[in-house]
């Protein structure tokens, strides 16, 4: 679709969200935050709304379908039944079973509004029911939408994938990997569709700290507990480690709906003395949790059934911070960590190997410190969030094209 001049300076993005104020992953915040601060207006528009409250709740103008605004919702499938009923009928023929019901009866209010606000972008994160929404708004509007897939939309749980790749103006993605399995699996031509942007790290928030002789733990892993960030292996590490005599301290940061077979597994093996867990901190809090650790451990594996990670953000962070970082030979986070360079990886799967790594950086200072300092040049150098969000900018005024 071509859009006038008029159209390419307009700064106003509607971000279609699977959940929002809460449940928001933290990457695209910072990206709806940094994009705000470059003189974007920025609307999300959730498909299910979830409180927040405190310093967790985002501060952008928002756009609710809610049960309460039924009589606009309503409305708004009579306006467009009444004045575009070819644009109507095509959607309910073409998207009415995508992304459930919810989907399509809140997309024409999210697209009235959008309209009467001379919204002229429309992006979302995943390719799930958040694009769903988009393709609707799209095809109800004729306002080109785009979306940003990550890694469990493409190797895990793939939605329609091929047909949304075809639909959108262009598609941003996380790491190069990505773009490959897009191309190879997908065809060139929807593959040049495909720019890559890292996410990146706020290296001034996420910066060295004055170094101490004594932390308060010597290995940290900050994420999710689900199954595809490896805690049973960090776990299964630590019981080797203790078998050899090594005495550390590890600490488990996060929540998720393996968390309660790791702390199962943690008392199995007996290391309640080796392996604290702690909740989910607010993010402003991190840089402290990362300088007061020794090491930083994310032992990352692809899933039976194909989940893995992208580059994962904490790595960053942690490498930011100046932290020597142990991961998995994994495709993506390969593309953060240069083994033996600025980091250290591991056979996937594999306590021993983990234990190794672990070992010889507890006992080794001079290497760690080394790996810390190379980390913090790579994220300095390549995965400055900055630099990345100038990209993004630059793509949404049209500006750098994505062949």
């Amino acid at each position: 679709m071509k859009i006038d001049e008029k159209d390419m300076n307009n700064n106003k993005i509607a971000y279609i969200l699977g959940d929002y104020p809460g449940k928001v992953q933290s990457f695209v915040l910072n990206e709806m935050t940094e994009l705000k601060h470059m003189g974007f207006s920025i609307y999300a528009c959730p498909i299910n709304y979830i409180p927040a409250n405190g310093k967790d709740r985002p501060e952008f103008d928002a756009i609710y379908a809610e049960p309460s605004n039924l009589p606009g919702i309503v409305l708004s499938h009579l306006f467009f039944i009444l004045s575009r009923p070819v644009q109507y009928l095509r959607c309910l023929l073409k998207y009415r079973f995508y992304g459930g019901k919810r989907v399509f009866v809140k997309s024409p209010y999210f697209a009235r509004v959008i309209t009467k606000l001379g919204i002229r972008r429309v992006h979302s994160h995943f390719g799930w029911s958040a694009t769903d929404s988009a393709r609707i708004i799209s095809c109800l509007t004729g306002i080109p939408f785009s979306f940003t897939v990550h890694a469990a939309d493409i190797y895990w749980l793939p939605d329609n994938l091929e047909a949304k790749l075809a639909e959108a103006e262009f598609v941003l993605t996380c790491v190069e990997n990505n773009k490959k399995y897009i191309t190879r699996n997908y065809g060139r031509l929807l593959g040049e569709k495909v720019q890559v942007v890292y996410h990146g790290v706020d290296i001034d928030a996420f910066s060295p700290r004055p170094d101490t002789a004594e932390k308060d733990f010597d290995v940290l892993c900050v994420g999710n507990f689900v199954k595809k960030k490896g805690h049973r292996y960090l776990v299964e590490a630590c019981a080797i480690l203790k078998q050899m005599g090594v005495e550390l301290e590890c600490l488990l940061l996060g929540e998720g709906p393996e968390k309660d077979n790791i702390v199962k597994m943690v008392k199995e093996l007996g290391l309640e003395n080796y392996v604290k867990f702690s909740g989910r901190r607010p993010r402003d809090e991190l840089p402290a949790v990362y300088a007061e650790s020794r090491i930083f451990v994310l032992p990352s594996i692809i899933t039976e059934s194909g989940d893995r990670d992208g580059i994962p953000n904490v790595l960053a962070e942690a490498m930011a911070i100046g932290l020597p970082v142990i991961s998995s030979n994994v495709p993506n986070i390969s593309e953060l960590i240069e083994h033996d360079n600025d980091g250290i990886l591991v056979k996937q799967k594999d306590a021993a190997a983990l234990a190794g790594a672990i070992e010889e950086l507890l006992s080794n200072r001079t290497k760690s410190a080394e790996l810390g300092r190379n980390a913090r040049k790579k994220v300095e150098k390549a995965f400055d969030s900055k630099k990345h969000i100038q990209k993004i900018s630059r793509i949404f005024r049209q500006e750098e094209h994505w062949t």
